[in-house]
């Protein structure tokens, strides 16, 4: 499914909550709202230390509808709160503190972000010494992959669901390196032998024998 197709249908789960708190009891009214400001912060938070590939989707919501969602439903909060004029009903102010859950959500996943980098490349400079260990001990041979020379090798540390694996690939010059994605179109590369850890914007090709 697209990305923008995608954060247009969020409004759906907006709607469906706003309108359950006009018509549950008085004392229930609250609940939907703030299920669906605890589940977007969580999901953003998440989105944001990784994006799963869906980097347009934490575009459009968290750069661009939660900051404009957040100042529009305060404005309108504000001028029905203090001047009665123009009331444009809650809805507005509902949907500003939606968005200001989801801009929360942004802030608390990119502070976990950098840890998470930080934490995949530590992980990443013990599988480097792995890998550098097998060529060692198997002078002029090319692994298959990452998992035959480390089949408990741990994923990266990006982000709770799923985070993304680390890789083996093929350099230009013939040697290797040692990759992972933080975003969509971004990796972390670090070469074996020496260097630090790169970033590049382009997607590395497939490792030695076409496994990653």
């Amino acid at each position: 499914m697209p990305d923008a197709l995608l954060a247009a249908l969020l409004l759906l789960p907006f709607y469906a909550a706003t309108l359950a708190t006009d018509r549950l009891p008085a004392r229930w009214r609250a609940l939907p709202l703030a299920l669906l400001c605890a589940v977007s912060l969580a999901a953003l938070c998440e989105l944001t230390r990784y994006d799963q590939g869906r980097g347009q989707l934490l575009f459009l919501v968290g750069t661009v509808g939660a900051p404009l969602g957040a100042i529009f439903g305060g404005a309108s909060w504000g001028t029905r709160r203090f001047y009665g004029w123009p009331d444009l009903g809650p809805h507005p102010s509902r949907l500003g503190l939606w968005c200001l859950s989801l801009l929360l959500g942004v802030m608390a996943g990119s502070q976990w972000r950098a840890a998470d980098v930080r934490e995949s490349q530590a992980r990443g400079d013990a599988l480097l010494e792995r890998v550098q260990a097998w060529r060692t001990a198997h002078p002029g041979a090319a692994p298959a992959s990452l998992e035959a020379i480390a089949p408990d090798a741990p994923s990266t540390r990006m982000g709770w669901l799923a985070p993304p694996a680390f890789a083996l690939v093929a350099e230009p010059d013939g040697g290797l390196a040692l990759s992972f994605p933080v975003a969509t179109h971004v990796d972390m590369r670090r070469k074996l032998g020496g260097g630090g850890w790169e970033a590049l914007r382009a997607r590395p090709a497939a490792g030695p024998g076409g496994a990653r």
